[in-house]
């Protein structure tokens, strides 16, 4: 009796189980691609396009974005990219597929339009090197730092401790330390007096080299000089390797901020506001003329080149060879997305159209700083090298704008193929 019940009972459960009403299953919807295409409409050969392919889901699943270019190079991921377009004027194909992971995707194919390379012209390129400025080889081979004065003289620092000034026409040089001592930063103040690092803080101050000795205890060694600046009101800040903080020199006096316990500067930067930034390992040190503040830099840590854009973002250079930009609040990286050995960024500038212009071993790139920050994506306008530019094949070590706006570099010797692979470059902007 007690088996039967129990069979009775189960048939009623799952009587009752069949009558449920189930759930329906889900159906899935694939992406719905809403727009897509490059930015500005083509591309300039062997520069870089920012692709785009904008998508709805209506399921609001993850996406996955899978590019493809039978020609040239893509960087990054998602739903906008960078490409780098083959030199070669043409119409390329970009393949666009976007996944749901459910089995529902979408897809897209349109054509790019190369355009010859125009960036710059032929006759925009002036160089100056040993041999067509009749000097001995090697001496200008290997530049490390260049500044300019009002007058438009061009300050030269060497890798092998020589000093030269370039007026245009003649070439004057000094030695300024009894070593070989690289000379790796140059800046020049209000009565352009040049003032440079190397083993020491030294000025030229028209009548020949002075040097300025910091902290040189009987018996022990100076404090050796990393970067410098100079402010509005010709105060020398100077950053000294293994020491707290800057110091801050005004030709006679110095003043230190070793008892706060700052990390060691490397480069510095003043703002538009006169405020002070050095980088220091991997942070980021401000200072108003009232307080010090540290900020947590990048990770990677950065090596020591700072510049401060014309909406007074701080940029830097990581240690692994990105660009890192600090709005205020929040750090936002752009990788260097060159298909090169080197991509080593030597140092930054800034146009009066906010382009970051880089100095990298292998050539000279230009990262658009406007659409770096509409937009939130690096936009890599260009990447000259030997091979598609008239620069030699040394590494461009530093660069600087004269009064007029042209780019003025300088290139080391080191990869160059021989003597001439350094010296310096001038880039005719104001005219080309």
């Amino acid at each position: 009796m007690s088996k039967a019940i129990s069979f009775l009972m189960a048939m009623i459960t799952l009587l009752l189980l069949s009558c449920e009403e189930s759930e329906p299953v889900k159906q899935n919807h694939s992406p719905n691609i809403q727009s897509f295409g490059v930015i500005d409409g083509g591309v300039e050969g062997g520069t870089f396009a920012i692709l785009y392919c904008s998508v709805q889901d209506a399921d609001n699943d993850s996406l996955e974005y899978i590019w493809t270019a039978p020609e040239g190079t893509i960087y990054g991921s998602g739903d906008t990219v960078s490409w780098k377009a083959p030199i070669e004027v043409s119409q390329y194909p970009i393949y666009c597929r976007v996944e749901d992971g459910r089995g529902g995707y979408a897809e897209i194919n349109f054509d790019v339009q190369v355009y010859p390379n125009i960036l710059f012209s032929e006759s925009a390129w002036t160089f100056y090197n040993e041999s067509n400025q009749g000097l001995p080889n090697y001496t200008i081979d290997d530049v490390w730092s260049i500044a300019l004065d009002e007058l438009n003289r061009v300050w030269v620092g060497l890798d092998v401790g020589y000093f030269y000034m370039f007026d245009g026409t003649d070439w004057h040089g000094w030695k300024p330390y009894n070593d070989a001592a690289e000379i790796f930063s140059v800046d020049i103040d209000s009565e352009n007096n040049a003032w440079i690092t190397g083993g020491t803080l030294a000025k030229w101050d028209g009548g020949g080299v002075k040097e300025y000795y910091r902290r040189c205890p009987p018996g022990q060694r100076c404090l050796y000089p990393s970067g410098i600046t100079i402010d509005e009101y010709d105060n020398v800040w100077v950053g000294f390797y293994n020491h707290s903080g800057p110091s801050k020199f005004d030709g006679v006096q110095w003043t230190d901020f070793d008892s706060l316990g700052l990390p060691p500067a490397d480069d510095i930067a003043i703002d538009k506001y006169g405020d002070i930034w050095y980088t220091a390992d991997s942070s980021l040190v401000h200072y108003d003329h009232n307080s010090w503040t540290v900020y947590d830099g990048p990770n990677p840590s950065w090596l020591n080149s700072i510049v401060i854009d014309h909406d007074n973002h701080i940029w830097v250079i990581t240690e692994s060879w990105d660009l890192a930009l600090y709005d205020g609040s929040s750090w936002t990286y752009f990788p260097v997305p060159f298909t090169v050995k080197y991509p080593m960024i030597n140092d930054i500038v800034i146009d009066n159209n906010n382009n970051l212009w880089c100095a990298l071993d292998e050539g000279l790139a230009i990262l658009d700083g406007t659409l770096s920050k509409n937009r939130g994506i690096g936009m890599w306008q260009t990447f000259l090298t030997d091979e598609n530019s008239p620069l030699p094949d040394g590494w461009v070590s530093s660069l600087t704008f004269d009064s007029e706006g042209n780019l003025w570099g300088g290139t080391h010797s080191y990869g160059a193929s021989g003597p001439g692979g350094g010296g310096l470059f001038k880039i005719d902007l104001a005219n080309d």
